[in-house]
C-alpha cells in the first residue's frame, strides 16, 4: 500500500488534503488489518456473553489431564474431558454431595 503525505491530495476522490479529509480515519486502514480486528472483537464479545465481564476461565488439557485455574489454586484429573466436567464436581466439593 502506498503511503499518503498529509499534504498529498486524498485517495478518496474529494479534492482536499488528505490532513483535511480522511486523515486519522479507519478508511486508509487495510482491509486484512480490518478483518483480523473484527475477528478478534467477536471472538472477545463470545467471550464477554458466554463467561461475563469477570475475568477469563483458565481451563486447558494438557497429557490427558484436564487443568483448571480457580483463585489461586490449581485442580486437574483425568476424569474431565471438558469444563464442564470439572465444574459439576467442583460444585459438589464446595456445597457437599447433598
Amino acid at each position: 500500500m502506498k503511503k499518503v503525505g498529509r499534504n498529498d491530495p486524498c485517495s478518496c476522490g474529494s479534492g482536499k488534503k488528505y490532513k483535511k479529509c480522511c486523515y486519522g480515519k479507519s478508511d486508509m486502514i487495510p482491509d486484512d488489518v480490518r478483518l483480523q480486528f473484527e475477528r478478534q472483537k467477536a471472538k472477545q464479545m463470545q467471550v464477554e456473553k458466554q463467561q461475563g465481564l469477570g475475568r477469563s476461565i483458565i481451563s486447558l488439557e494438557f497429557k490427558g489431564y484436564r487443568m483448571v485455574a480457580v483463585g489461586n489454586r490449581m485442580y486437574y484429573s483425568q476424569k474431565w474431558k471438558t469444563f464442564h466436567d470439572f465444574l459439576f464436581e467442583y460444585i459438589r466439593s464446595v456445597f457437599g454431595k447433598d
